[in-house]
């Protein structure tokens, strides 16, 4: 069982692409600096300020959801063979619901609670959900604090001069296509192609339903044992935002445990443990014997918006009666 790194400390990135090893070294030391006091060194001073300025004091209760979803993770981590750490609190920010759309809504990236910036290291909280629902509000923390513990590689990119851009390259389940491989091929798209972000989603907001309970078992104060009262007669759905894409993820686990012989349970930890290793082979196999070659690739189209979910669904629904056809 691996010990728990030092707060402060997280795994070493993996860093790709054909920069020189030099520059891959730097690139590990500026992420190993970004975890820590320096996670916000490349936005504007002018953003820095008014972050500062505006930015909500952690109280007893964020503290004490921060630990118990860090520590929730790190049991996982640890019966996975992987390597536990923390998020500190400083990586957390809660900020006005002003400052929030101003920073994330223009990007486009997270929902209207919360959003992490893998490149920095960071995670942003909307304040104005703080003091409505405890359950939503610890539900959102946690769901966030998922994806900044989930595996991380970086691209480099050289740019024009003998500097080297950094990009994200593999976000949990999330791939980007190597820039350098486009370039190769004569493409140069403005934007970063992207796959898998809708199952990421998706597994991310199952990993919450799953083990909010203990979580809140971990908080221990008078909302949070209310809250599993609540839970225990309505459930729990988090991921409000991905309906859709749990359902596709939730078709996807029974399909190949119908397919394997292999317990729900048993599937479902498979997707769990595989965003936070890093690990899409063997998901990748089982969905291509449950549905058919090119389904994985297929599946990975699915992003976090409801069209782009029901096609995937209908078109694994599709080939999963074609084979069934043919056995």
């Amino acid at each position: 069982m691996k010990e728990k790194l030092p707060l402060g400390k997280r795994p070493e990135v993996r860093i790709v692409g054909k920069a020189p090893e030099e520059a891959k070294e730097e690139a590990r030391k500026l992420l190993s600096a970004l975890f820590g006091e320096y996670h916000l060194a490349d936005m504007t001073e002018e953003m820095l300020q008014e972050i500062k300025e505006k930015e909500l004091q952690k109280d007893r209760i964020d503290r004490d959801i921060i630990k118990a979803a860090n520590e929730m993770i790190n049991e996982l981590l640890q019966q996975w063979g992987l390597q536990p750490f923390d998020i500190p609190d400083n990586n957390i920010h809660i900020i006005p619901d002003s400052l929030y759309g101003k920073i994330f809504t223009r990007m486009k990236i997270g929902d209207e609670m919360g959003a992490t910036r893998l490149s920095q290291q960071a995670i942003f909280i909307n304040g104005e959900f703080k003091n409505k629902d405890f359950l939503d509000y610890l539900t959102g923390l946690f769901h966030e604090i998922c994806h900044l513990k989930g595996y991380y590689a970086e691209e480099l990119i050289k740019n024009n001069s003998d500097s080297y851009a950094r990009k994200g390259y593999r976000i949990g389940f999330i791939s980007a296509f190597p820039v350098e491989k486009l370039k190769r091929i004569g493409k140069n798209p403005k934007r970063t192609i992207v796959n898998f972000l809708g199952l990421n989603e998706a597994v991310v907001s199952d990993v919450v339903n799953v083990y909010t309970k203990e979580v809140l078992l971990k908080v221990g104060n008078e909302e949070a044992l209310k809250s599993i009262e609540q839970l225990n007669h309505e459930g729990l759905l988090e991921g409000k935002s991905y309906l859709d894409q749990l359902e596709v993820l939730e078709f996807v686990i029974k399909s190949i445990a119908e397919k394997t012989n292999l317990d729900e349970k048993v599937v479902r930890t498979l997707f769990h443990k595989a965003h936070f290793s890093g690990n899409i082979l063997e998901i990748g196999r089982l969905v291509e014997e449950t549905f058919g070659k090119g389904s994985f690739r297929f599946l990975g189209t699915m992003d976090s918006g409801g069209k782009s979910a029901l096609r995937v669904l209908d078109h694994l629904q599709k080939q999963k009666r074609l084979l069934e056809k043919k056995e």
